[in-house]
């Protein structure tokens, strides 16, 4: 491991900010680093949690598309969901932006799906069901990226 690591490279420029930086300043200028400080927090959640979530969020949605019936979609849905399903990245430890980017195909496929099928169908409630556990698998870094002083 390489110390410091970015978590505690990011909690130092917040800490300097926080603590150094906005004291000193007029209101204004006060605020902006509060504001800076969030954002470094928001990275800071993000960073530790958005990998695993997305990957294993990208792997649940993935084999429910893989379950839908493409035959009965419109084609150009039917073929967005089949390519949406066979974009996937390489499996060993695909990085960050893949992985954002297959979460963009598989979200966009599943909302493609959900317009076209009716309220109660399997997909739907599936996709559903998926959408509130990742959601959860999310929470972390969209909760702790609002911790602290406000603007």
């Amino acid at each position: 491991m390489i110390d410091p690591d970015h978590d505690a490279v990011l909690g130092s420029v917040i800490g300097a900010i926080e603590e150094e930086i906005a004291p000193g300043c007029e209101e204004y200028a006060a605020s902006v680093c509060r504001t800076a400080a969030q954002m470094l927090r928001h990275v800071r959640a993000r960073m530790q949690e958005e990998m695993p979530a997305l990957a294993v969020g990208n792997a649940e949605l993935r084999g429910i598309l893989r379950g839908i019936d493409t035959t009965a979609l419109p084609d150009e849905i039917g073929a967005a969901v089949r390519s949406a399903v066979r974009a996937e990245p390489a499996p060993v430890h695909p990085g960050l932006a893949d992985l954002r980017d297959d979460a963009r195909r598989l979200r966009g496929a599943l909302v493609a799906v959900i317009e076209r099928v009716p309220e109660d169908h399997p997909a739907r409630v599936a996709g559903r069901e998926h959408m509130a556990a990742q959601l959860r698998r999310e929470l972390s870094w969209q909760q702790d990226a609002y911790t602290g002083p406000r603007r």
